[in-house]
């Protein structure tokens, strides 16, 4: 069996941010570190921790196994409406030799979804010093309106005046740099967060780190899935653990009915907006693509065009919007990255 070590987490969260994001491949122990920590926490402090996700599907998805990693012989774990349990389990025999079990539970922890925090304030959280927002990084690329004002907004529920509560945010690459709860807090627009190098930002309220851990990758080739899995696709993502983008999500079908909105031009290049029906739910979003005729109105996401008015704030705002709530559609994969990134890289 090969070995490898796994990713510590301790001396990124020694930089005492109150936003610590770790970006990694997949596999790479992230998530692991931090339970660690949060379960040392508890032990010798007794701090409580959130668990939080984005959205209440995921979360049902994930919460009931969560800490399955970490339960032995005498420690187990439970969730129940919204709380997280830890037990010390003890076993002993009765007079006839029967296996008595006997577990004592302690609160431990909270769990939460970012659309839906409002529902903390019914739990009223107590004692909880760690926030972990796990695979804050959307692996379909649908993100949350203004995701940076609710994770704010949630750290606030929690914490009001203590000033001690610790955010990490873990997630894997993203080639595009799409990352909308850091621009929305302002930090710029990064395609490319260099591995092992700490990003401060804020006034050190927000730290980013990214790394890979290669003996991870070298140890998965080797494993039977590895082997098989050589020379596909799958070994590129799941094995090599390149970084991937989202955008093949934002692309459609261009839709029968358009409302014309207007043009705008990234690098040169026309890209026409429309408000239409974009899914099955009859949604109401925007459908983009790439065209040399020009609608009515035109403006203009950089200085390619200097005598073409410049895209406004309300325009920017109103497609940041439906971007980030997966409420778009693109005729192709280029156009998605061209304007995605043209509208992510204004926003400080």
């Amino acid at each position: 069996m090969v070995s490898f070590k796994y990713f510590d987490i301790e001396p990124i969260m020694s930089r005492n941010a109150l936003i610590t994001i770790i970006i990694s491949s997949r596999g790479a122990g992230k998530t692991y570190s931090a339970k660690q920590r949060i379960l040392r926490r508890f032990e010798k402090h007794e701090e409580r921790f959130l668990f939080l996700k984005r959205t209440e599907e995921e979360l049902k998805a994930t919460v009931g196994k969560f800490w399955d990693d970490f339960e032995t012989k005498s420690r187990v774990f439970k969730h129940e409406k919204s709380c997280y349990y830890i037990g010390n389990r003890t076993v002993s025999h009765d007079e006839d030799g029967k296996q008595i079990e006997e577990i004592v539970w302690q609160l431990f922890g909270y769990s939460a979804a970012l659309s839906t925090t409002a529902k903390l304030k019914g739990v009223s959280p107590q004692k909880v010093e760690t926030i972990l927002w796990d695979e804050f990084v959307a692996y379909d690329g649908r993100y949350l309106r203004d995701e940076g004002q609710r994770l704010l907004d949630t750290i606030e529920t929690v914490e009001r005046m203590k000033d001690s509560i610790r955010v990490i945010c873990t997630g894997n690459k993203n080639e595009s740099g799409f990352y909308p709860v850091l621009h929305e807090l302002g930090a710029p627009q990064s395609s490319n967060f260099e591995d092992n190098k700490i990003y401060s930002f804020k006034g050190g309220t927000i730290v980013v780190y990214s790394f890979t851990n290669k003996e991870y990758i070298l140890a998965k080739s080797k494993t039977r899935l590895g082997r098989l899995a050589r020379g596909t696709d799958y070994y590129e993502s799941m094995i090599e653990n390149k970084n991937e983008s989202s955008f093949s999500e934002l692309v459609g079908a261009k839709p029968k009915r358009l409302k014309s909105t207007f043009t705008i031009i990234v690098k040169g290049q026309y890209f026409n907006v429309y408000m239409a029906h974009i899914n099955k739910k009859e949604s109401t979003g925007l459908y983009i693509e790439q065209s040399d005729k020009k609608l009515k109105y035109v403006y203009t996401t950089d200085m390619s065009t200097p005598t073409v008015r410049k895209l406004s704030g309300n325009g920017y705002q109103m497609m940041y919007g439906y971007i980030t709530s997966g409420l778009v559609r693109f005729d192709s994969q280029v156009s998605a990255q061209k304007v995605v990134e043209a509208i992510i890289s204004k926003r400080r």
